[in-house]
């Protein structure tokens, strides 16, 4: 099976379904008191992130600007890293695999990310279950970088972006998972498939 025929299955398999909801029929958040007054928007497991508001300055208004911005909750109180995407390569594929999450852009919520994505909670908790290759993140030889995301929209969010080169190719892989060629990868990238994580990765891999 080539890598569109089998990505067009996982569209269908792994596909999940979003509607927008008014925050008068959210269950599972709420909104957070500290010091009897209204703080943040939150999660009532603690758990996930957090929905918070932000006075900024903007240099080029020059004036104080109000911001609502997700940050997420590291898994250790203090921790400063969220998660981690780790893209490993075989001589000329690399590993990648179809995830749906509720905020991709992309028919069925599915779209091509790195060996492993996930956050340092869900890895340690298995919020979603075990998450494959994990070891990889592990091994000496993997180039590892702290990586700032998406400011604008995310409060102090930061990555560990990875990339390993394999010494052998795994041939037991899960379903879900595919070797790809740059040139893949490219085509992908080209009609919006692809994560931001796998070109994250990707530049981790040239540098030095």
């Amino acid at each position: 099976m080539n890598v569109e025929d089998w990505f067009k299955d996982k569209q269908k398999i792994l596909a999940i379904e979003v509607e927008e909801i008014g925050l008068s029929n959210v269950h599972d958040w709420k909104i957070v008191e500290e010091n009897d007054s209204p703080n943040y928007i939150g999660h009532i497991s603690g758990k996930y992130h957090r929905g918070v508001f932000l006075k900024a300055w903007d240099i080029v208004r020059a004036e104080w600007i109000e911001r609502f911005l997700v940050a997420p909750i590291p898994p250790t109180e203090g921790e400063a890293l969220y998660g981690v995407a780790l893209l490993a390569r075989y001589k000329d594929h690399y590993l990648v695999q179809a995830k749906a999450e509720p905020g991709n852009a992309t028919p069925g919520h599915v779209q091509l990310t790195t060996t492993i994505q996930a956050s340092y909670t869900n890895i340690k908790a298995k919020l979603s279950g075990e998450i494959p290759f994990t070891w990889m993140y592990d091994d000496p030889k993997t180039k590892q970088y702290i990586v700032s995301q998406d400011g604008a929209q995310l409060y102090m969010k930061r990555n560990k972006v990875c990339f390993l080169e394999l010494s052998e190719e795994l041939t037991e892989l899960p379903t879900n998972f595919f070797w790809a060629t740059l040139n893949e990868i490219k085509s992908f990238a080209q009609r919006g498939l692809v994560s931001e994580h796998v070109l994250q990765c990707i530049g981790a891999e040239f540098l030095s």
